[in-house]
């Protein structure tokens, strides 16, 4: 009888131990919750033929991929000391696909698997982290099938829009997500990780994360997926806000977000958080005449003694009225009350200035003027033939793609033809060396005939009445452009004099 009952008892214990290699492995079946399996390590042996991920007392299980992610949990009966481990495998024998050994004594193991195979039969080997078994070597096993997060991958990030008032505030989850490993930060890691990604408003941004009890968030900002982190965060415990603050920004530049849970060895009680973008943008306003159809009405003047200030800053340039070339463009319109009028944009030191004059918006230029290489000088467009009561459109630009000034002041001055006479008088007149570093000559003077040197400001500085050819002695002025307003029995005409140094 005792032979018997030996037996029977050698016989148990070998039907015990059916899953004691890796061939006869016990099949799990995944389901959507935890439905645990009893084992024990009691009378395992430690297997030869899968050794990856060591460990000793071995027992093996076995299931078939119903989703592409699953989790495998493994956790030691109450009060057992036992110090497991989990592997996995894709057959008996192979290299394990992943592998977990994160807690100590009587801890809880939690392997997340991602990137099945669906239908394949995968292996799970359970064993202990000693050489020693406890007294109570009991555990339960079970493999759930889970949904990852949308977002559980820096490729799939959730887009957040910034705003001033950190709106909207948009609801997250860890649960089910995986752990993603990224450039290392100052910060750790984190566990369970999701993704956010915004496009920048501003230079500076603040990321406000708030999160639930039994949750403890850090966050991870990236310039992109894989990247070099720019900043992180993990200054809170448990259930309390993380700001992260991100400066030099790039406007228009995409960034990315990773919010993780600081635990290493263990899961949140907690899953959910709620994550909002807060920047205030910097509010660039183009100027109202940036276009040609808002263009800034100007009224001729006999002088220029009240020039229109006007700026460049924030201009952009024009795709309507694109002869003419110049960049950073802003426009004016006068409507003509004489045939012949002068137009004068004196720009700041670096303006390298152009002007254009249109009769449409969009039409050909019956005037472009970019004859002073100084930056800061003056342009000065004479024009004649004007059609009194018709609206011209004026463009002033800057040479260079950029500016460190913007300021400019226009005018547009009436050149008097109240009398044809002598006409002919004035148009024989020549000028030079124009430009001129000191002296200009006057010639071909067939009359008597007024001089006046005038500042753009419409200050004159000199006056004199010459019959015949004669030197004017400009060296006691500083360099700029200048008008010599020349006038024979009330017919005035006005010409450009550059002044060098």
């Amino acid at each position: 009888m005792k032979k018997v009952l030996l037996l029977i008892s050698f016989l148990t214990t070998v039907s015990s131990f059916a899953q004691d290699e890796c061939s006869s492995a016990l099949t799990l079946t995944p389901a959507n919750t935890c439905q645990t399996t009893s084992g024990t390590l009691t009378g395992a042996t430690t297997t030869t033929i899968t050794t990856d991920c060591s460990g000793y007392f071995d027992v093996f299980y076995k299931f078939v991929a119903t989703a592409v992610a699953v989790d495998v949990t493994l956790a030691p009966a109450e009060n057992s000391s036992l110090d497991l481990k989990l592997s996995v495998f894709d057959a008996c024998g192979s290299f394990y696909i992943d592998c977990i050994d994160q807690t100590k004594s009587g801890g809880i193991e939690r392997l997340k698997l991602k990137e099945l195979t669906l239908g394949t039969t995968y292996y799970i080997k359970v064993s202990n982290y000693l050489a020693m078994l406890p007294a109570n070597s009991d555990f339960t096993i079970c493999v759930v099938n889970v949904l990852r997060p949308i977002n559980d991958e820096c490729a799939t990030a959730t887009l957040l829009t910034p705003s001033i008032t950190c709106s909207p505030v948009v609801s997250g989850s860890l649960l089910n997500a995986t752990t993603t490993v990224l450039t290392t930060s100052s910060c750790a890691n984190g566990n369970s990780d999701v993704f956010y990604k915004f496009v920048a408003n501003a230079p500076t941004t603040t990321v406000v994360a708030t999160a639930g009890v039994g949750i403890d968030l850090m966050l991870n900002a990236y310039s992109e997926c894989g990247g070099t982190y720019i900043n992180c965060a993990d200054n809170t415990s448990d259930g309390e806000n993380e700001l992260l603050y991100l400066s030099d920004l790039i406007v228009g530049e995409t960034y990315y977000i990773k919010v993780a849970d600081y635990g290493i060895s263990f899961l949140p009680t907690s899953f959910d958080f709620t994550i909002c973008i807060s920047s205030t943008p910097n509010v660039v306003t183009t100027p109202m005449n940036d276009e040609c159809s808002g263009a800034i009405s100007i009224t001729p003047t006999t002088t220029c003694a009240n020039p229109v200030l006007g700026t460049l800053a924030n201009a952009t340039t024009s795709t309507i009225t694109t002869q003419c070339p110049g960049f950073l463009d802003v426009f004016y319109k006068f409507t003509a009350t004489a045939s012949s009028a002068t137009v004068t944009a004196a720009p700041s030191d670096n303006i390298d200035a152009i002007v254009g004059v249109f009769s449409t918006c969009g039409g050909a230029p019956i005037q472009c003027v970019d004859e002073n290489p100084l930056m800061g000088g003056a342009e000065v467009a004479t024009l004649n033939n004007l059609s009194i009561g018709t609206t011209y459109f004026i463009k002033v630009s800057n040479y260079y793609t950029s500016t460190t000034s913007n300021t400019f002041t226009i005018c547009v001055q009436n050149n008097t033809t109240t009398a044809t006479t002598n006409t002919s008088a004035l148009s024989t007149i020549q000028l030079f060396p124009n430009p001129t570093q000191n002296v200009l000559n006057v010639s071909n003077i067939t009359t008597s005939t007024r001089v006046e040197l005038i500042e753009l400001n419409g200050k004159t500085l000199l006056t004199e009445m010459i019959s015949s050819e004669t030197q004017l002695d400009l060296g006691n002025y500083s360099a700029g452009v200048y008008i010599l307003k020349l006038t024979v029995d009330g017919v005035t005409e006005n010409r450009r004099v550059v002044l060098s140094k």
